[in-house]
């Protein structure tokens, strides 16, 4: 078996996971290439083997798990003790792959052997269509498409080549590197969402940053699409304002999860400065909508209250 595709799940949209679910089962592969793990975590009530049907009727190897704990952090870990292929593909419960989607990422995995995790675009269906306020929100919601060319790179700050969570694939071996950092260091288990509520995040650059250590690019392939089926809900203000203030509180945490002794606060949130950039930045971004400034406004708050009690812990 050269693939595992792992789908995490908590409390689905029934009919978006059905939708999830029949788009691996369409994939062009043989159904001898991949196998399915469906990580039901702490959903209310469980899911109950029905789920697997699609997958099954196409032949395909599946699976249902539970892991009680709640997080998507933890389910992921879950996953990767229960699989053993070479490469692992994550996908979220509101996914619909392209059908040529794992057809495409074996191809690139032949060919680049200095890769060790990948993604490609994230689009959203033509059917939902956000309000113009909130477009500027969209890459913090897994859409992304940073054009027809592959990108690589490797580094610790984010980047083109560095993937999101939907549509992810990792080798093995960052894979297992990645998961013992989980089960040593319990700081990085509050990364990533915990249920419906917590809007954590940046558990993907903490498993996308294991690569650099073992030698491995990031790689963006625009030859893999999927379409993001997003909840509407979503594009609501004070659930991204939300959003924002959890990504800015995950950026500190990330940080001190990666760096080696004390993690001092960056200049960009020390003193008066701090207040002139922010000025700034939130003036740049009302001219593309009001409801992005005060998001920006919410990362940038949270980020900074994030920092001063990370130095101060580790003090």
């Amino acid at each position: 078996m050269k693939l595992d595709v792992c789908l995490c799940t908590h409390d689905p949209r029934r009919d978006v996971l059905e939708l999830a679910l029949r788009s691996l089962a369409r994939q062009t592969v043989g159904p001898g290439v991949f196998r399915v793990l469906v990580v039901d975590n702490a959903s209310t009530p469980p899911l109950g083997d029905e789920v697997l049907a699609p997958l099954r009727a196409a032949g395909l190897h599946a699976t249902l798990t539970r892991e009680e704990v709640p997080g998507l952090t933890r389910a992921r870990l879950h996953a990767i003790r229960r699989t053993r292929a070479p490469w692992m593909l994550f996908v979220d419960d509101d996914n619909e792959l392209a059908d040529d989607f794992v057809a495409e990422g074996l191809a690139f995995v032949a060919s680049r052997g200095d890769v060790g995790c990948f993604g490609g675009r994230l689009l959203l269906p033509e059917a939902l269509r956000p309000p113009r306020w909130a477009a500027p929100f969209l890459p913090y919601l897994g859409i992304r498409d940073p054009g027809d060319e592959v990108i690589t790179g490797a580094s610790m700050e984010w980047g083109p080549w560095e993937p999101t969570g939907a549509g992810f694939w990792v080798r093995r071996e960052q894979l297992e590197a990645y998961g013992a950092r989980l089960e040593r260091d319990p700081r990085t288990l509050a990364l990533g969402r915990t249920g419906r509520g917590g809007l954590a995040s940046c558990e993907d650059s903490l498993l996308a940053r294991e690569g650099l250590r073992l030698g491995l690019l990031n790689a963006y392939v625009p030859r893999l699409s999927l379409r993001h089926h997003l909840d509407p809900a979503r594009f609501r203000l004070r659930y991204l304002c939300r959003l924002m203030a959890g990504y800015g509180e995950s950026l500190a945490r990330l940080d001190a999860v990666l760096r080696d002794g004390p993690l001092p606060v960056p200049e960009r949130y020390r003193g008066l400065g701090f207040l002139r950039r922010l000025a700034s930045e939130v003036n740049a971004a009302r001219k593309r909508s009001a409801g992005f400034a005060l998001g920006l406004a919410a990362l940038h708050w949270s980020a900074r209250a994030a920092y001063r009690r990370e130095a101060r812990a580790a003090r």
